[in-house]
């Protein structure tokens, strides 16, 4: 089956892939950050220089072998408060694909939610080493903000990674370019937009101060009762058009209650003989 193609009819149905995972280490009085983005931006160096625990902590933090959403514990600098940060799978994994991954960050914000459990700071990493920003990368972008929704932008921030490995006034010109082509609407709903600098200080600088919001995509999964795959993010990480997701998946759902099977087990519509398998 296509990569683009995979929806998830049943996903109501269907046991999470972040049903074991446990949540009562996290809180409604915990800081949430959630770090996001496309695999190898840095999500791991920035929580273990925020964390101040170092890599191997990290790789060993609280996670579900399945959902690949770890949780690491840490304390704000300023007054101690208790923050918890979220180490999300990668978009763009070889192996794994972005609706997929999707599924799994989602799965995780719907039972946080459900525990009312409000979001702090929710952090896209975006390597400034990257000299242009692909298909991939724009799509993944879309799907971040779609998934934090505006209402959620005042406590959303852009920071860009790398910055060791290029020389200043090239970063400096492609973050110019990257602000004023793809970043400037979110950035009008109120993300920031940082630099990390791999340090301890640029990391809680990024983080800022407590304030809590709630994100879009479980706010539609969970208030407004819709499945995934009928959501605004994943419409845009199916690199479909919505009116397209939409189609197929009506498409299918009637196929698939006009489909009965006869007496001798072969699969047949309604009003034309038998079903090709595909």
């Amino acid at each position: 089956m296509p990569r683009g193609f995979w929806l998830p009819f049943a996903y109501d149905n269907v046991p999470s892939p972040t049903t074991e995972m446990q949540l009562e280490s996290v809180s409604p009085a915990d800081h949430i950050v959630i770090v996001m983005g496309p695999t190898g931006c840095g999500k791991s160096t920035f929580i273990a220089a925020a964390s101040n625990k170092g890599h191997d902590a990290i790789n060993h933090g609280q996670a579900s072998a399945a959902s690949g959403v770890r949780t690491i514990r840490a304390a704000h600098p300023k007054d101690g408060h208790p923050v918890v940060f979220v180490d999300t799978p990668g978009f763009d994994d070889t192996y794994v694909p972005d609706t997929e991954t999707l599924q799994k960050i989602a799965d995780w914000l719907v039972k946080t939610h459900k525990s009312r459990v409000k979001i702090g700071t929710v952090i896209y990493l975006h390597r400034i080493t990257d000299n242009r920003m692909s298909a991939t990368q724009l799509r993944n972008l879309q799907t971040f903000a779609k998934l934090c929704g505006p209402q959620a932008m005042p406590n959303a921030v852009i920071a860009t990674t790398m910055w060791d490995d290029v020389w200043e006034t090239t970063g400096v010109d492609r973050e110019q370019e990257l602000r004023a082509q793809f970043w400037n609407s979110m950035l009008i709903d109120g993300c920031r937009l940082e630099r990390f600098q791999n340090t301890y200080e640029s990391a809680w600088d990024i983080i800022g101060e407590h304030s809590s919001t709630t994100l879009r995509l479980p706010d539609e999964m969970v208030d407004a009762g819709k499945l995934l795959h009928q959501t605004e993010a994943y419409s845009i990480n199916a690199g479909l058009p919505k009116w397209i997701v939409d189609l197929k998946i009506a498409f299918h759902t009637t196929l698939l209650r006009r489909t009965r099977r006869s007496p001798d087990g072969i699969p047949r519509s309604a009003d034309s003989g038998i079903l090709r398998s595909s």
